[in-house]
């Protein structure tokens, strides 16, 4: 899912800003082993988008409130964004440490803080930070493919790999998060920068059995199969509870059960890189469907003209087999029958049905009950959701 983060790097000090009015922090803690150098003195620059590669992607350059930003149009779950750092200069004899007191008599440099490495006394914090896995500082390396500034000092931030609208309040809205370095030495802190992201709009729309409930509202029939889309919230109208059946691919069928009150993501799309790693263990073509929803899915159905197939469970690489069942003239909804296909009855995890002939591992034991209750099923209120990986195999 594409998210829009536009960077605004204000001239805020930290020392102007209240701290409870931010929520979690997240501190790296100072493990940098060059020189000290008052933090206070320093302030940002541009920030490097970075792909799962480690290759470069973007550059969104600083803005401040009043004459708008740049925006990331790429960046997705899990991405790592650097933020370079520069330092300030004073232009007359005043000590360094004054420059932070009055602009008047400093420049900022050209270049980023390079040629030495992480000050020892610098530690990163960042307020707000629940959408980051994890953030240090760090040198970049003279032969790195990010298209960083060989020996240059920046701040390095990994999102989490859930990075999403976490409800429905949030879709569309803006979220920040407010970084600063604090000096260890100096008890000073440097300017904050302020990283803005917009959460991609979600739609709403209404599952009913009486289309008349919903007048001037978007909405689809119960009783009818729906064309999932990821950037909608599907919410249960006219009725308590309803099962019902997603079209998340061509030939790929969720049923699955929904509440009202509640409102439901379900999302899909190809993953590359299972794709390419599972066609080349098993020397097959693999195309791996990952499917993500909060919907307390119950079965899935891939159509197949073959009984030559197996649906199995992906764990740590290996395929696992699973109960399936070969179907023919299947309804899968009351008036929508498929001639043929293979179905099973899945939970969160990651599934792929392939052929018959490729060789499986066994699974040692089976998770026992205490296991199962400490680790329940997610249920249908954890926005979160749960992730369904799938994959269809062509055999030539």
């Amino acid at each position: 899912m594409k998210k829009v983060l536009s960077v605004l790097l204000a001239a805020a000090m930290v020392m102007g800003m209240s701290v409870s009015a931010f929520a979690a922090e997240y501190s790296a803690p100072a493990t940098g082993t060059g020189a000290a150098i008052d933090a206070s003195t320093i302030t940002w620059g541009d920030a490097i988008l970075v792909n799962e590669d480690g290759h470069y992607d973007e550059t969104v350059s600083q803005g401040t409130e009043g004459e708008g930003v740049v925006d990331f149009y790429n960046l997705t779950e899990g991405d790592t964004i650097y933020f370079e750092i520069y330092n300030k200069e004073c232009t007359n004899e005043k000590e360094a440490h004054d420059c932070a007191k009055d602009d008047t008599f400093c420049t900022i440099e050209a270049t980023t803080l390079v040629n030495q490495k992480v000050p020892s006394n610098w530690m990163l914090k960042i307020k707000n930070s629940e959408y980051i896995k994890d953030a240090e500082l760090v040198r970049a390396a003279a032969n790195n493919t990010a298209g960083l500034e060989a020996g240059a000092v920046y701040a390095k931030v990994v999102l989490n790999s859930d990075f999403k609208a976490m409800d429905e309040q949030e879709a569309g809205e803006l979220l920040k998060f407010f970084m600063y370095i604090w000096d260890t030495e100096y008890k000073v802190a440097s300017e904050y920068a302020n990283v803005h992201f917009a959460f991609a709009k979600y739609d709403v729309v209404y599952v009913t059995n009486d289309m008349a409930l919903v007048d001037n509202e978007t909405y689809v029939s119960v009783y009818d199969v729906i064309e999932a889309r990821e950037d909608v919230y599907y919410k249960l109208h006219g009725k308590n509870s309803a099962t019902v059946v997603f079209s998340v691919d061509e030939a790929v069928y969720v049923t699955a059960k929904m509440w009202k009150g509640d409102s439901y993501m379900i999302k899909s799309d190809v993953d590359a890189v299972w794709s390419k790693d599972l066609s080349k263990e098993y020397d097959t073509d693999i195309e791996v469907l990952t499917i993500e929803s909060n919907l307390d899915i119950r079965e899935v159905l891939w159509e197949s003209a073959k009984d030559n197939k197996q649906i199995v469970e992906v764990i740590d690489g290996a395929l696992v087999a699973v109960d399936s069942e070969w179907v023919t003239k299947y309804e899968v909804i009351d008036g929508v029958v498929l001639a043929k296909g293979y179905i099973a009855e899945t939970e969160e995890g990651s599934y792929a049905l392939i052929s018959a002939d490729i060789e499986l591992i066994e699974v040692e034991e089976e998770a026992t009950e205490e296991e199962t209750k400490e680790n329940p099923s997610t249920g249908a209120n954890d926005f979160v959701g749960a992730a369904v990986a799938l994959a269809v195999v062509s055999v030539a």
